[in-house]
């Protein structure tokens, strides 16, 4: 959805002048002079790559510094954003027209708001099912997956292969979390095809994704039967109404044959995960926190 473009404060300034702020307020006025006689704060300028939107990510200790009619009652024509931990379950403080069409400001704040878009029918579902996205079942995923990231090709392989299913859903949902994703794990039996709901919120709606975890062989081309199957159960969930999007399959086979690959040429809606993807995704676990966050669901994760 989102690149992040680096600038030293002088490059920001002019980026910050000629392309965002274009008010008759001073904000931009503000704004440019102050960056240019500091460098001891961190900006950025982001990009969302759908709408060629630019706005300016601000550190909160800068903004506490701006005058208070700053902070009440801008209205901008692109996003600003304020502070380094943005959304992915951290607070955070969004002013103008945030690229998703809110601000959320912790996690209940954003369950609240997934679940206000979900059916009757799904709510139901993920309420009542036994099996939680806590913080041992995170802590064990996490655990999976730096050892992977410490190990060797060989040794990540074997991991990956001999992983427990059950615990590669998890996995697939630490995944998933990270990259900014509400998580439902579905139950162990009767899982009705999907291993693991996802859900983000988007343009004030959200975007619900039915994902299903097969591990396999490294080595093992994964068939039709997997891929259709998938499809089948998002048609049947769509029929009921549950308001799903998309749907994806992770898996730690390398390979998707050729009816497959023609399902995710021809579906817009099925994303297939295959090893390759899968260590991708691994070996940007985490790298997204330790910086200034950006969403990347649409780029990256679909």
């Amino acid at each position: 959805m989102e690149r992040i473009l680096r600038y030293d404060s002088r490059e920001l300034a002019a980026a910050a002048s000629e392309q965002m702020y274009d008010e008759e307020c001073s904000l931009k006025g503000c704004l440019t002079s102050k960056i240019e006689r500091t460098t001891k704060y961190k900006f950025s300028v982001r990009e969302n790559i759908l709408s060629g939107q630019f706005g300016l990510h601000v550190p909160e200790i800068y903004w506490a510094e701006l005058s208070q009619k700053y902070h009440n009652g801008i209205s901008l024509n692109n996003p600003l954003w304020i502070d380094e931990q943005f959304i992915n379950g951290e607070p955070h403080l969004a002013i103008g027209s945030g690229v998703f069409g809110f601000e959320i400001v912790d996690p209940k704040e954003k369950r609240k708001i997934l679940e206000g878009n979900f059916s009757p029918e799904l709510l139901a579902e993920t309420r009542s099912t036994v099996r939680r996205y806590d913080s041992i079942v995170r802590e064990k995923a996490a655990d999976h997956i730096n050892a992977i990231l410490k190990a060797d090709d060989a040794s990540r392989r074997r991991q990956l292969e001999t992983i427990d299913p059950f615990a590669f859903e998890e996995l697939t949902a630490e995944l998933l979390n990270d990259n900014g994703f509400d998580v439902f794990l579905t139950p162990r039996s009767n899982d009705g095809g999907k291993d693991i709901i996802a859900a983000y919120p988007d343009n004030g709606g959200i975007v619900l994704v039915i994902v299903e975890c097969k591990r396999r062989k490294v080595e093992k081309t994964l068939g039709p039967p997997e891929v259709r199957a998938l499809l089948g159960t998002y048609s049947v969930e769509s029929a009921k109404g549950k308001g799903f999007t998309f749907a994806m399959m992770v898996t730690t086979a390398r390979k998707l044959g050729p009816a497959g690959l023609e399902c995710v040429d021809v579906v817009t809606h099925l994303s297939v995960k295959t090893y390759d993807k899968l260590m991708e995704w691994i070996e940007s676990y985490g790298k997204i926190r330790n910086d200034l966050w950006v969403p990347q669901q649409f780029k990256n994760v679909m």
